[in-house]
């Protein structure tokens, strides 16, 4: 682990709750699998559902009216999703994609509602998931508004490397895979630049790759240059 870091710089984009236990749904909902790149609900869409990952990724992002993209979470297992619109019945702010084949417990809002509001203990669980996107936006604001493009790439890696990451001291070797265009997606960058500082960090041996999985060779190094 790093010394001296924020509590900020530990709430990773890449949200999932392992350590939350969430009832399994019962027959007012049901599983559905997404493909990648398929699209859940669009962004200003008002929809019937709240959603619940079971297994895959989620990309909630938002677009400007010029198409670019701006990825906002990723919602991995155990994660919420579209529970805004249900508590506040406006559309949904962003759109939702899924990355990989994803299978999703589809809720109904009437049912999402009834349970926030007659079951105490889902209801914590629905403030634990929100206080952790609130950290996780507040982080992904900082980032894109005092960051330069080299430490904004540099923080999202420690930031992965802490959420899908196996150390052994200094060394991490991610668990996942992401494309370049995801980086670029979530730093508010373009591929080509997250490209070169990939290619810039590669070069001085601070990253690597193994079998497709990134390597970060010395997290502490990495986390210096930010």
């Amino acid at each position: 682990m790093i010394d001296g870091t924020d509590d900020l710089h530990h709430y990773s984009p890449w949200i999932r709750f392992k350590d939350i236990k969430w009832d399994e749904p019962n027959l007012a909902s049901y599983l559905r699998s997404f493909k990648p790149n398929e699209i859940i609900y669009h962004q200003q869409q008002y929809d019937d559902y709240v959603y619940l990952v079971k297994e895959g990724r989620i990309r909630i992002c938002i677009y400007s009216v010029e198409g670019n993209e701006q990825c906002l979470t990723i919602a991995e297992e155990g994660s919420v999703f579209g529970e805004l619109s249900a508590i506040d019945g406006l559309p949904n702010f962003g759109t939702a994609i899924s990355l990989t084949n994803s299978n999703v417990y589809v809720v109904p809002k009437p049912f999402f509602l009834e349970l926030i509001f007659f079951n105490d203990g889902m209801t914590m669980k629905i403030l634990q998931s929100l206080v952790k996107k609130v950290r996780v936006l507040s982080s992904n604001i900082q980032n894109l508004t005092f960051k330069d493009s080299y430490s904004r790439v540099i923080t999202y890696l420690v930031k992965l490397a802490h959420s899908h990451g196996s150390f052994d001291g200094s060394r991490c070797e991610l668990n996942m895979k992401f494309t370049h265009q995801e980086m670029a997606n979530l730093t508010g960058l373009n591929r080509v630049t997250v490209s070169n500082i990939m290619s810039s960090l590669t070069t001085m041996g601070l990253i690597s790759k193994a079998d497709g999985y990134m390597v970060i060779e010395d997290i502490n190094k990495l986390n210096d240059l930010k």
